[in-house]
């Protein structure tokens, strides 16, 4: 088998989109609640794209001055490594810094972005059912986010320093944002706090 059959192989296998969809779901550039198939749409798209610039980066290696196949391919698969790198990474950097698109809409759905602090600190909790009754007070630890897992979070006891707004309206007074969990009919009232030095 050819060196060049391989690497077509690995790359319509889906690896260089596997790895790309991590790499963006984890920078914020695609949400992190798609779907099995819509996953696998976006890993196919991307390593269809990773095959096309490999394809064309070895033709453009073809040339006369380029001796040997085998030193073409091993070129052309670290010059094609070099740019689905730098391509993925320079999209979830333009993807972070532009959260919402020019149409308004966003790449995160309600719940990534409520649970995620842009600041790097602690995010408060007060949490309230649907009419209004205190349930309970925390830090957010760990939030599942995944497609197709449980929505279960994680909350710290607030450590000293910080207040439990056990009053609907004082809670909603004091948070920045507040997010509804309509299938679990809980009002997360949210207050993000700077990253400690």
């Amino acid at each position: 088998m050819s060196a060049s059959l391989v690497v077509q192989t690995l790359i319509l296998s889906g690896a260089a989109g596997f790895l790309s969809l991590e790499y963006l779901q984890n920078h914020g550039a695609v949400t992190r609640t798609l779907s099995g198939t819509d996953k696998n749409i976006y890993r196919v798209v991307l390593s269809v794209l990773s095959y096309l610039v490999y394809l064309l980066t070895y033709w453009l290696l073809s040339g006369p001055t380029f001796s040997g196949p085998v030193f073409r391919v091993i070129l052309a698969i670290v010059l094609t490594g070099i740019v689905v790198v730098l391509v993925t990474y320079l999209w979830g950097k333009h993807a972070s810094d532009n959260e919402v698109m020019p149409n308004g809409a966003t790449r995160l759905d309600a719940r990534e972005i409520a649970f995620n602090n842009s600041h790097g600190g602690d995010i408060q909790a007060d949490l309230f059912d649907l009419s209004g009754h205190y349930i309970v007070s925390g830090l957010l630890r760990n939030v599942n986010l995944e497609a197709g897992v449980s929505k279960d979070i994680t909350l710290q006891k607030l450590p000293d320093g910080y207040t439990a707004h056990k009053d609907l309206e004082t809670a909603i007074k004091a948070s920045q944002l507040m997010y509804l969990d309509t299938s679990s009919g809980i009002q997360y009232y949210l207050i993000y706090f700077l990253a400690q030095e």
